[in-house]
């Protein structure tokens, strides 16, 4: 069975009771306390997770043996999950280059995978690119101690034009973007193309994509040839991407010399030598 076939957990994640389980704060603190004893062990992640869930609007600081700088998450968020999956799963730690340059984290959110990048390279020029102004308040924090990590507000997208989020009251961790009037934008739109030349580099040696539904625009209704400069592709698919039209994706990114590699939720594309 491929990794893009229906599996038994997809058919349960759409179950109702699944999802009626999930809303539930008492449940999502079960979750972290569990994801979070592999971490940590039983009592530190208890305590943790009572930290992140029953304090809302509150911040608090996670510290790992590994990183000098602790790093912040907002309580009652998806902030536990994301930083659980970055550096718990390490779901980024996969056929990464020995050595990198440049980096784009686009969907950036509140920095995890930046930090995860910075920690990894740290000699390389990353960009983190994320529209919301919330988001990118905490993003600032994480990367604060890292002088060669810096950030964009914008949204990524396939040429120059006003955005805005189509559900704004989304959790920070899902805000999708739609194309807008001038009057109606919340933040401005960034291409590839512009990133390579404000950060004078001619190539781009990974660039993580999680920008949650804006790669079909990127992939397909605009110039997608900046893929000839990219070496490794991590992306997370949305919607049809990541199911019907992933044979689509595959020949696409073939054409511009990446062969899937690696094809879960994030799905890695290696350009080969």
């Amino acid at each position: 069975m491929s990794d893009h076939q229906i599996s038994r957990m997809d058919i349960l994640r759409n179950m109702p009771l699944y999802r009626w389980v999930r809303k539930k704060t008492w449940a999502q603190e079960l979750r972290d306390a569990w994801r979070l004893a592999q971490m940590f062990g039983p009592w530190k992640a208890l305590k943790l997770s009572r930290e992140l869930w029953h304090n809302p609007g509150h911040f608090v600081e996670v510290r790992l043996p590994h990183l000098d700088h602790p790093i912040i998450l907002r309580t009652c968020s998806s902030d536990s999950r994301v930083f659980y999956e970055i550096f718990g799963e390490k779901v980024y730690d996969f056929a990464l280059p020995e050595k990198a340059s440049f980096i784009i984290d686009a969907g950036a959110n509140i920095g995890l995978a930046s930090v995860f990048f910075a920690h990894q390279y740290p000699n390389a020029k990353i960009i983190a690119v994320e529209p919301s102004d919330k988001n990118l308040s905490v993003l600032r924090q994480n990367i604060a101690h890292y002088p060669h990590v810096s950030s964009i507000e914008a949204g990524l997208w396939h040429r120059k034009e006003p955005l805005r989020f189509l559900h704004p009251n989304a959790d920070f961790w899902g805000l999708r973007v739609e194309v807008c009037q001038p009057e109606e934008a919340n933040f401005p739109s960034v291409t590839l193309p512009e990133l390579l030349e404000r950060s004078g580099q001619t190539r781009i040696d990974i660039l993580k994509m999680d920008i949650e539904g804006s790669e079909q625009q990127l992939l397909f209704e605009g110039d997608a040839s900046w893929l000839e400069q990219v070496d490794l592709l991590i992306i997370e698919l949305h919607g049809d991407l990541a199911k019907w039209r992933f044979d689509e994706v595959k020949k696409l990114l073939a054409q511009h010399g990446l062969r899937l590699i690696h094809g879960r939720e994030n799905c890695f594309f290696r350009r080969e030598k």
